[in-house]
C-alpha cells in the first residue's frame, strides 16, 4: 500500500453541457459504488441499514434550518424583553 498526497484546487467536474459531478461523496454515492468483491468499497451493514432507513441528513437543508430557527428564537426573544419591559415600566408609572 502506497500512500498518495495530492494538492491543488478542488472544483466540480463538468464533462459535458448539464452534467457536473460534485467535489464531494454523498452517502447515496457511496452506496451506488458498493462492491462487496472488493474489500476498499465494502460498505459497513449498519450504514446500508441507516441508508434504506433514510436515517442521513441533508446538511445544507439542516444548516439553513437551523439558521432560520435560531434568528427566529433570538428575534422572539427581543420581542418578549422588549414587551416585558413595557409592562414593567407601566407597572412602576401606576
Amino acid at each position: 500500500s502506497t500512500l498518495r498526497l495530492t494538492y491543488g484546487r478542488v472544483r466540480p467536474y463538468t464533462p459535458a453541457d448539464g452534467v457536473e459531478y460534485g467535489y464531494y461523496t454523498t452517502l447515496k454515492g457511496v452506496m451506488e459504488k458498493e462492491d462487496p468483491t472488493n474489500p476498499e468499497f465494502v460498505v459497513p451493514a449498519k450504514l446500508k441499514q441507516l441508508y434504506e432507513a433514510k436515517a442521513y441528513l441533508n446538511t445544507p437543508d439542516l444548516f439553513a434550518w437551523t439558521v432560520i430557527i435560531v434568528l427566529l428564537s433570538l428575534g422572539f426573544e427581543k420581542l418578549f424583553l422588549l414587551l416585558l419591559r413595557r409592562g414593567y415600566a407601566l407597572l412602576e408609572n401606576h
